[in-house]
């Protein structure tokens, strides 16, 4: 019995990569109510409701560290010292807005409906509402007088934020990144202004959606 000789062609030693082209998916439709008025005030809004700094530290990470070496207690106390600025900076920003606006706008939430979360603003309390669409952002809530109690979980913006660094960012640049966690709360305060004057201008109400922050 005679076998047949098989003869294998040598195949490029580097071959060239070609990526796998992937399908687009498509964006699903907003499903609850809330998403729909998400969706319509962005499109109202335009490229100003789309935040474009992410205000992200970048570097190269060392190979010297490992997610096992940093795995203490280290990223609680980043967390904590983060969510100690923000709550301060927050807190500076809401002193600076006049207590006769103040008093005003703690008056217009306390019938908010967040199904229905456009509220009346007058000219002279737009500086009160974009601080308050930032403070939702950070704060993570969806209803304004919740920023008046007591908190019970971490600040959900600050979190997703620091998501975006990894543990080595995190643990070889910690003061730079609580630097730029400083220019992130007043560029979000600054481009909260832009969406409050925007939507006060279009429909001569203010829609306290901080997913337009997102």
């Amino acid at each position: 019995m005679v076998l047949p000789i098989l003869v294998l062609e040598l195949s490029d030693p580097n071959p060239a990569y070609e990526p796998i082209p992937r399908k687009r998916k498509a964006v699903p439709p907003p499903t609850s109510k809330r998403d729909k008025l998400i969706r319509q005030w962005r499109q109202i809004l335009g490229s100003r409701a789309f935040m474009t700094n992410s205000g992200r530290y970048r570097t190269r990470a060392s190979s010297d560290w490992t997610y096992e070496a940093m795995a203490g207690g280290e990223s609680s106390a980043l967390l904590h010292d983060r969510e100690h600025l923000t709550r301060l900076l927050l807190r500076r920003a809401w002193a600076n807005v006049p207590r006769r606006q103040q008093r005003l706008l703690r008056l217009a939430v306390r019938c908010f409906d967040p199904n229905k979360p456009a509220i009346k603003v007058a000219a002279t309390q737009v500086n009160a509402a974009a601080w308050l669409l930032a403070a939702m952002h950070w704060n993570g809530c969806r209803h304004p007088s919740a920023l008046w109690c007591k908190p019970l979980h971490p600040l959900t913006g600050v979190v997703r934020w620091l998501s975006g660094f990894d543990i080595v960012e995190q643990h070889e640049h910690s003061r730079d990144i609580l630097t730029k966690l400083a220019e992130r709360v007043g560029w979000v305060e600054r481009h909260s202004r832009q969406l409050v004057v925007a939507m006060r201008a279009e429909r001569q109400v203010v829609a306290l959606l901080p997913e337009l922050l997102q």
